[in-house]
């Protein structure tokens, strides 16, 4: 998923409450592999625009609950995790490291 804050840079003189007027979202299910070590090993996502009812299966593997859920779009499974914040942490997070005064 893509993050977008729109006009953040009229609001960065103070970082600790950045000013925007509005955010947004766009992006498709993807599945994401990393090595043990955290490395970026394969991202693969489904289709803007078309049908990814197989295309979920195919990503989700042998998770078949989550792809039936997905699919559906029914909750998710318990054990559940939520990758992306609905609130402002990820934006929080990319301040406090590229622009910390430390």
């Amino acid at each position: 998923m893509k993050l977008y804050y729109y006009d953040l840079g009229t609001g960065l003189e103070d970082l600790k409450h950045p000013v925007y007027s509005s955010s947004g979202g766009a992006g498709n299910p993807v599945r994401i592999t990393l090595s043990s070590d955290g490395t970026l090993t394969d991202f693969q996502e489904t289709y803007d625009g078309a049908d990814n009812t197989r295309r979920i299966e195919e990503l989700c593997g042998p998770l078949s609950g989550l792809a039936d859920a997905l699919n559906s779009g029914t909750d998710l499974p318990d054990g559940k995790r939520e990758l992306t914040p609905k609130d402002d942490t990820l934006l929080r997070m990319y301040l406090d490291y590229y622009f910390s005064e430390d």
